[in-house]
């Protein structure tokens, strides 16, 4: 079946209050994390890799402290910047070229060898930061939103453990059907319509709000914790400070 079939989504099908909250969630999470997101000019230059301050706040509010020493953050933030592969992946939205990204970079940054296998959360941190960078092209991939993702394609081709560049695929594919388009009309009349002032229609937002059903689905639960951003005083409530680890 191909993978821009409009009925991707036949195994489960997200309920209208997941759809509500998650269109919810992600406009508040577009909105706090804007400069991020709607970030312009080179890529190099984004928040996330150019200052500590956002880098480090990305790190809290997504629950990576445990992915990297912290004194390394510069040097993740380097090797990322320097890395061809990451680079040919954000400028031109290349799956492929991220997961070979998710791959050489820690090897390089960590010295391992070549036969030696990288953490799955080293993977899913290169693919958190390629997503605030090319938000239209990528979705953050860990071990909630693959299990969401697959249950909401059983049965299409998307293995139990898939690697990272078809799962970017997938994503792209049922944030562009008309399924997922049908959310927005089924769903904003019953919400304060912020969304459409961050362009709901949008691919890159579509993605944010893929991601937020398929984490509800894959978790089968809600996570809520205080998290901040800069220039925020007060804390914000999002389930992103407890995605899981893969």
């Amino acid at each position: 079946m191909g993978a821009g079939r409009d009925d991707v989504m036949t195994a489960v099908v997200p309920t209208d209050e997941q759809v509500r909250d998650a269109i919810s969630s992600a406009s508040a999470n577009w909105r706090n994390w804007r400069p991020c997101w709607e970030h312009e000019g080179d890529w190099r230059e984004h928040p996330l890799l150019a200052t500590q301050l956002w880098f480090g706040c990305f790190v809290w509010e997504y629950g990576l402290g445990r992915t990297f020493a912290r004194n390394r953050a510069c040097d993740l933030r380097a090797a990322l910047r320097e890395s061809q592969e990451f680079c040919a992946a954000v400028e031109h939205g290349d799956e492929t070229q991220l997961e070979r990204a998710a791959v050489t970079i820690p090897k390089r940054l960590y010295g391992l060898n070549e036969q030696d296998d990288v953490p799955r959360r080293l993977t899913s941190l290169t693919s958190k930061v390629a997503t605030f960078i090319r938000p239209s092209a990528f979705m953050a991939w860990d071990t909630q939103a693959t299990a969401g993702l697959r249950s909401l394609t059983k049965g299409l081709g998307l293995d139990a453990a898939p690697s990272l560049a078809p799962y970017q695929r997938r994503a792209r594919s049922v944030a562009s059907s008309r399924i997922a388009l049908s959310w927005w009309d089924a769903s904003l009349p019953a919400i304060d319509a912020e969304a459409d002032t961050i362009g709901a229609k949008r691919l890159a937002f579509r993605l944010r709000v893929l991601d937020w059903v398929a984490m509800a689905i894959g978790s089968k639960g809600v996570f809520y914790s205080d998290a901040f951003v800069p220039d925020f005083h007060q804390p914000s409530k999002t389930r992103d400070a407890k995605r899981d680890h893969p």
